[in-house]
């Protein structure tokens, strides 16, 4: 093999090298965006539950004449 061969090769598994670490790199952030989105799903999910409480007393209170209904 040529010396320009040789350096092409290297080259070549070099860039092969530097790619598969930046896959893997931006498969862990790929992972913790999916773990992030999931927490903010929740966090929602759980506000939504907190709201829908929340409409639920005070329908109850103007159905009791408690607050002004508006």
């Amino acid at each position: 093999m040529t010396d320009t061969k040789a350096s092409k090769l290297t080259w070549a598994l070099e860039e092969i090298a530097a790619l598969r670490d930046e896959n893997e790199r931006l498969k862990n952030d790929a992972a913790i965006f999916y773990e992030a989105a999931a927490g903010l799903l929740a966090t929602n999910d759980a506000l939504r539950a907190q709201l829908a409480e929340a409409q639920d007393a005070l329908q109850a209170a103007k159905d009791l004449n408690i607050v002004e209904a508006k």
